[in-house]
């Protein structure tokens, strides 16, 4: 059985995002190795924990499924300076290397999905097949140069949306473009009963599922809760430091009486909370990096059949009116005031989920294994 090595742009959380799912769809037929960012020493990176820090210094590979092993790598503070950061990439190496041999790992394949740790997996394996998952939109010019390079010498190069793919063009022939997905258990797509933490927040409810990040437009929020009768419900759990006037914006969200901040539930559960919502948004500040990223969390609430408003991503412009798209603060506030007055239509909420139905995992997983059995070095993958 060949070994993936997958280097992730986020920690091993049970709140699964999309190099989770694709690392648990690639364990079916191979062993993967599931490579975390380094342990983070600012509040502002969301690898930052201090559980974290100490994970590696007693077990830092352990398995989490059939087939399927997490990698926490070590590093040292102040990795933002040359010398610190050139030691850290030898600790990394040579950490992961002697993990590697207890398990028998010498010729892997190489799923590349972050910037950081990608580099010193291409230097210690050169002759490996690899991927380059690009996930997010590169803005920082560093990170833009390396994750060019990346696709330059990748067999294979998945982009999120098209936006990313055109940001690479030039790179590599063998360009594809691989969209985000959802998977909750089938069982708890059916009517259920509404978790106690939101049976007793006030109708009607807006709700937000996702990390509570820098991502989030909090002046939006605010604004919302300020112009509208209704109850904010935001479940997630909270990552990176947020700006000074971001997290005092949010200080003042926690004090209204009328916003619920949940804290973050496992991904089974989320449909519960789906249910519970009138209307769900995606209240994104208007940057680069958002407009080209394919949210995750607008399928999720399309599955269950919710009317969405969200601000503006390039790939949810054509959906309307699947997915309302406010531009400005009070656009984006009236389609709110419409969706919670409009009666509730039982033919939209299935066309919702006839569209979600095709961004299933299941679905993406047919779309990968298309890509791969068309590289002899990678077809063993789906083989």
């Amino acid at each position: 059985m060949k070994t993936v090595l997958l280097s992730g742009h986020l920690p091993w959380w049970d709140q699964w995002q999309t190099p989770h799912y694709v690392a648990r769809l690639l364990a079916g037929n191979a062993s993967v190795v599931y490579i975390e960012p380094r342990v983070a020493w600012t509040r502002d990176d969301a690898a930052f924990s201090w559980k974290r820090h100490l994970a590696p210094l007693s077990n830092p590979m352990r398995q989490v499924q059939k087939n399927l092993w997490r990698y926490t790598p070590w590093a040292l503070p102040l990795g933002r300076f040359s010398r610190v950061a050139s030691w850290n990439a030898r600790l990394f190496s040579r950490g992961l290397e002697e993990e590697l041999v207890r398990l028998s790992v010498s010729q892997p394949i190489l799923w590349l999905a972050e910037t950081q740790n990608a580099p010193c997996l291409v230097k210690m394996f050169p002759q490996a097949p690899r991927v380059y998952h690009a996930i997010d939109h590169l803005v920082h010019e560093g990170d833009a140069r390396v994750g060019r390079e990346l696709a330059r010498t990748a067999d294979l190069v998945l982009a999120s949306s098209p936006l990313i793919a055109k940001f690479l063009e030039g790179t590599n022939p063998r360009i594809r473009i691989f969209r985000n997905g959802w998977d909750f258990p089938p069982e708890t797509l059916r009517a259920g009963p509404v978790p106690k933490d939101v049976a007793s927040i006030p109708s009607p409810r807006v709700g937000v599922v996702g990390f509570v990040s820098k991502n989030l437009d909090y002046a939006l929020l605010l604004e919302l809760v300020r112009t509208l009768p209704i109850s904010l419900v935001l479940v997630g759990r909270t990552i990176a430091q947020l700006s000074t006037d971001d997290r005092r914006r949010l200080e003042s969200l926690r004090k209204t009486p009328r916003v619920y901040l949940l804290g973050e539930k496992p991904v089974a559960a989320l449909p519960r909370y789906l249910q519970a919502f009138d209307v769900c948004i995606a209240p994104y500040k208007m940057t680069p990096r958002i407009y080209a990223s394919d949210p995750l969390k607008v399928y999720q609430y399309l599955a269950l059949g919710k009317p969405v408003v969200a601000t503006p991503v390039a790939v949810l412009e054509p959906l309307d009116p699947l997915v309302r798209i406010g531009r400005t603060h009070p656009e984006f506030i009236e389609l709110l005031r419409r969706e919670l007055a409009a009666p509730i239509d039982e033919g939209s909420q299935q066309s919702r989920r006839t569209f979600a139905c095709g961004s299933r995992w299941e679905n993406r997983w047919k779309e990968l294994q298309e890509f791969l059995a068309g590289d002899e070095k990678l077809a063993v993958l789906v083989s």
